[in-house]
């Protein structure tokens, strides 16, 4: 009964795995009221303003403005007064590190110049003293202990809408890199109903951070001790995430050396090394995966230091930790993912010149820093294992903007038929750094099937494993580089089953 198709020439691949994605906050972002790729402060006002009269009671939610677009001191909330007065606004940054918000969200948060910054966060001030409304890491939590949480039925419509998404561009596997109890609720409600056409490996947010938890530590721990009862052959709960940083923008990225002209300022450790040490130890004792978020030199190098702790105290185990992002890795470091077995989790689409790096990262790191940033290759040449993730909804889901980065190290949107009548190339971040368009592709299939441990399911095509296949309307070896993104998906199948297109379900 096996079914033959003729696809007349095109790609097929082993379906896409995204290492690090966020399904439930991009769903949400899919139905609700977001500025993402609007890239001036006049089109984001004028969307929020018109997201205040299609919706017009309650808290206003915004999702994605561009951190770029207001400086290092991040944007003021007299600019959201100005359309929305009378009822609070929360505007969450693409990055998810900063909120915005407006005077009436800061006056129910009872946030005036008087309140502290809580540890691991930072409320940012005017000159006259009065907060701006910026909120950077965790005081933001000072917002969303107000902000009404959404309906399960809200939360499985935005899960639905993610997937769908999620297929459309081939995605098949997922590392879902923060979930808590609203996430897994939505994920198993969709797996009841047969609709959860990805395969998801998720990790769960460490509930003792200064930023990360979701759920109480009663409900986590239960969680942990729980996972085999949540575990299905599409969904498992094998991970735990743990923030160690910030981000650059906002100068809250841990660093070796000091931010410029700032003293001995050096970002902000979410863990000292001897309780990071600790955590990781028992993680692994509990027989749980980590997942980090690091993107200081100084975040990397203190995870490392940790996983080869754990090791110590523990001896070698099959875990497979991820530290994610890794804008900055100390040259002394990069050969310690090989030596240790950890994963290298990039998002390869952020490895621009863009105005994110230019203009915030560069006049605090300086060049020499920038000049190493997203050492993709330096990790490939020293042996370690590379996953691609996008960090949806911080950026493109697709992978193909981001395999395309990995090859160039430039702008993917500026790049083949996207390019502009100018006769000069797109600028390219450390051009050193690029790597084979296998490379990435590998990152992509079975690297990422790997460090999900489903290399037996999934990854490869070949006998005996399932049939996660994307299909695509051309030759990725057989074009220049420049057009990869330009590739479109034709089909993605999930156990030899078409998820995409969805044939008018």
């Amino acid at each position: 009964e096996t079914k033959v198709m003729d696809l007349a020439g095109k790609l097929v691949l082993p379906g896409f795995h995204d290492a690090h994605t966020h399904t439930l906050l991009g769903g949400h972002m899919l139905l609700g009221c977001s500025v993402d790729e609007l890239n001036s402060v006049e089109a984001i006002l004028e969307k929020i303003a018109a997201c205040n009269e299609e919706s017009p009671e309650g808290w206003l939610l915004v999702d994605n403005w561009n951190v770029s677009l207001f400086g290092p001191d991040g944007p003021d909330k007299a600019l959201l007064d100005a359309i929305v007065p009378d009822r609070p606004v929360r505007a969450m940054s693409s990055d998810g590190h900063h909120y915005w918000v407006n005077s009436k969200a800061l006056e129910l948060a009872g946030i005036d110049a008087d309140t502290a910054d809580p540890a691991g966060g930072k409320i940012e001030h005017s000159e006259t003293g009065e907060p701006s409304g910026t909120l950077r890491e965790s005081a933001m939590q000072l917002i969303d202990a107000l902000v009404p949480k959404p309906t399960p039925a809200e939360n499985e419509a935005a899960m639905l809408a993610g997937i769908q998404a999620m297929n459309a561009v081939g995605i098949t596997s997922i590392f879902d890199a923060w979930v808590g109890t609203p996430d897994i609720t939505a994920y198993k409600a969709l797996e009841t109903k047969d609709q959860l056409s990805v395969r998801v490996r998720a990790a769960l947010a460490y509930a003792y951070g200064v930023v990360s938890a979701i759920d109480p530590p009663e409900v986590y721990e239960s969680l942990i001790a729980h996972r085999e009862d949540y575990s299905t052959d599409r969904f498992q709960l094998g991970a735990v995430k743990l923030f160690i940083d910030g981000v650059l923008e906002g100068e809250t990225a841990a660093l070796i050396d000091p931010y410029l002209g700032m003293g001995d300022y050096r970002g902000s450790y979410y863990f000292e090394q001897d309780e990071l040490n600790r955590v990781v130890t028992e993680l692994e004792q509990q027989g749980m995966q980590v997942h980090t978020h690091a993107i200081g030199d100084g975040a990397v190098r203190e995870t490392l230091n940790a996983f080869a702790y754990a090791r110590k105290q523990n001896g070698p185990g099959d875990f497979r930790h991820h530290i994610s992002h890794l804008q900055l890795i100390h040259p002394d470091d990069i050969g310690r993912f090989a030596e240790l077995g950890v994963v290298a989790n990039f998002q390869a689409l952020w490895a621009i010149p863009d105005e994110w790096i230019m203009d915030l990262n560069l006049p605090v790191v300086g060049p020499e820093r920038v000049e190493r940033m997203y050492p993709i290759g330096s990790v490939v040449k020293s042996g370690g294992t590379i996953a691609g993730g996008s960090d949806w909804n911080v950026s493109s889901m697709n992978p193909l903007d981001a395999i395309e980065v990995g090859v160039l190290r430039s702008d993917p949107f500026a790049n083949g038929s996207h390019a502009n009548d100018s006769d000069e190339p797109p600028a390219v971040l450390n051009a050193n750094e690029r790597v084979s368009l296998q490379t990435m592709i590998d990152a992509y299939t079975k690297n990422a099937a790997w460090s999900m441990h489903q290399e037996d399911l999934t990854g490869t095509l070949e006998a005996g494993k399932r049939a996660d296949i994307v299909v695509l309307d051309r030759n990725l070896f057989e074009i220049p580089p420049e057009e990869i993104n330009e590739a479109q998906v034709v089909m993605t199948l999930l156990d030899g089953e078409v998820v995409y297109p969805t044939q008018g379900k």
